[in-house]
């Protein structure tokens, strides 16, 4: 076995020597990491996430969908549900712009070939993210959150419009589903 092989696992064996050599400053790590998690990061993702869960159950996707067609269509040569998925990606986002694109593959609503070019521009940090973690809690200052929130989305445009095919393709237009559950069902699906 060459030594390039071995070198994972001396990473791993070193980081637990320094966790059986350092028990202090170990736990005290854990407990920084979940006070931060705690105070900030479960706070301004939480709220997106039962949000964009209610957006979807509720049949709102949809008609959003169809009010953003011409729009995505013509910026991104997107189908109506991926100027949606643009929406839900800078609004609530890393992982919920992402989890909403592979909900509408499943559900046939957009092809393999929308959903990896939307993966491109429709995975981004959200407002809350950006604005309290980054430009607050970094920087301490709300206005370089909101400008580093403004630059982000300006680069997901831009991206988005580089990455555009050239030519008309069809993309498969969004499906009206209405959802079955009330919104008390669907809130505490969310949640």
């Amino acid at each position: 076995m060459k030594i390039r092989d071995r070198l994972p696992l001396l990473a791993v064996l070193c980081c637990f020597s320094a966790l059986l050599l350092l028990p202090e400053v170990s736990a005290q790590a854990a407990r920084d990491a979940m006070l931060l998690c705690a105070q900030t990061l479960i706070p301004s993702l939480f709220p997106f996430f039962v949000a964009t869960k209610l957006i979807s159950e509720l049949g709102l996707a949809q008609w959003l969908g169809k009010a953003f067609a011409p729009i995505s269509r013509r910026l991104f040569n997107v189908s109506g549900s991926g100027g949606t998925a643009f929406i839900i990606g800078v609004t609530a986002g890393y992982p919920m712009g992402a989890a909403y694109i592979a909900s509408l593959r499943q559900n046939g609503s957009i092809s393999k070939k929308e959903a990896e070019r939307l993966l491109i521009f429709c995975n981004n940090s959200g407002p809350s993210f950006i604005i309290g973690a980054a430009g607050v809690g970094v920087f301490k200052s709300s206005v370089i959150g909101l400008f580093l929130y403004a630059v982000h989305i300006l680069a997901a445009v831009l991206g988005g419009i580089m990455f555009a095919p050239n030519g008309a393709e069809k993309s498969a237009e969004p499906q009206t589903v209405r959802s079955s559950a009330g919104f008390a069902a669907a809130f505490t699906d969310a949640v």
